[in-house]
Order: C-alpha cells, then sequence, then structure tokens
C-alpha cells in the first residue's frame, strides 16, 4: 500500500487513519498535521517520537508538496501578480497564480484539474484538452507551495486556475474542508 498524503486528509481523518496505521505514537496526529499544514514540513522525530513511532509514520502517510518550475511577475495597477508553474509527482505542469488585492492583501487562485475539457476558444488551458483531475493533496499542495515554499502571503483561495473545479467536486470539496479546518490551516470559509 502507498503511502497516504498526510495534506489530503483533516485532522479527525488524519487522528482515523493513524490509529490504524501507526501501533505507537498515533497520538501526535496533531502536532504532525499543525507540523505539515501550517510549516510546510513533515518530520516526526522533531516532534519527539523515537525510531520506531516515526518509521511507523513515514511508512503510513507522505508530505510530498508539487515541485516549483518557475514564477512569472508582472506588474499591474494593484500590485504584482505572480504566476508559479508547478509540477506534479507524475511530472505534469500546473498553475497557481498570487493575485494583488489591493492595501496588501492577495488571493491566491489554484488548479483543480491538469488542462480542461470546456474547450473556451479563449483559455490557453482548453488547448490541452483534460489531462487528469488533481487529488486533495494536490490541491492543497498548492497553497502549502504558495505559503511555505514562495512565502507568499495568501489568505484567500478561489478555484478557477487550470480547470473546472465542479467538475472535479468530490477533491475539491474535500480540499476546502481542509482548508477550513481549525487544526491546519484555519482559513475562513465565506459564501
Amino acid at each position: 500500500m502507498d503511502p497516504i498524503p498526510l495534506h489530503g486528509c483533516t485532522l479527525d481523518e488524519l487522528r482515523t487513519l493513524a490509529k490504524t496505521h501507526v501501533p505507537r505514537g498515533f497520538g501526535k496526529a496533531r502536532e504532525l498535521y499543525q507540523q505539515a499544514l501550517v510549516h510546510g514540513r513533515f518530520d516526526p522525530e522533531a516532534i519527539g517520537l523515537g525510531p520506531e513511532a516515526a518509521a511507523a509514520w513515514r511508512a503510513a502517510f507522505s508530505f510530498e508538496l508539487p515541485e516549483v518550475i518557475h514564477v512569472v511577475d508582472e506588474e499591474g495597477e494593484t500590485g504584482t501578480t505572480a504566476k508559479a508553474v508547478l509540477r506534479t509527482k507524475d511530472g505534469l505542469e500546473i498553475e497557481c497564480v498570487r493575485i494583488p488585492m489591493g492595501r496588501g492583501r492577495h488571493t491566491l487562485c489554484i488548479s483543480s484539474q491538469v488542462g480542461c475539457k470546456m474547450g473556451c476558444a479563449f483559455c490557453e488551458t482548453a488547448r490541452l484538452g483534460l489531462l487528469r483531475h488533481l487529488r486533495t493533496d494536490e490541491i492543497v499542495g498548492q497553497v502549502l507551495v504558495a505559503r511555505q515554499v514562495l512565502g507568499w502571503d495568501v489568505r484567500n483561495v478561489v478555484l478557477m486556475g487550470m480547470g473546472e473545479a465542479l467538475d472535479n467536486y468530490d477533491h475539491v470539496v474535500h480540499a476546502i474542508r481542509i482548508f477550513n479546518d481549525t487544526g491546519g490551516l484555519a482559513m475562513a470559509q465565506s459564501a
């Protein structure tokens, strides 16, 4: 069995899975969840787990973020828009964009698919067609890369990047639950 992506779980899901997959040290789920989602790393030893418990966590769970390929900045009236091209584990490219909202605030526009099947004539992504849906951890991973790797201060997230978010409904809704989870990112939800 492949390790479960830690950042593809809510805190409650991680606690339940840890009880099943980690015989010793499952009580450290909250600390490891915060370490991953808030600080962008997965280091069981750093929270005091011994070698056996740390190895069990590493065998059961993974924490791999998309790789940053390049970032392009563009100056505009309200500030700098930055587009980051990211590579998924299987070598496909997606993008997330930091959009200035004025007064020092930014929104992160993230992708839900690799490509898109809609075929809109004005859209560059439509030329790719739909290659595949992103998994929950890949959607959440874009926010973690933006915050932890690129150092972008983003508090708002929109799903308008590559793909149609509602075509990947289950993974998008699960990612939103993870964004809102008070045990991790604790992003406020607004209608």
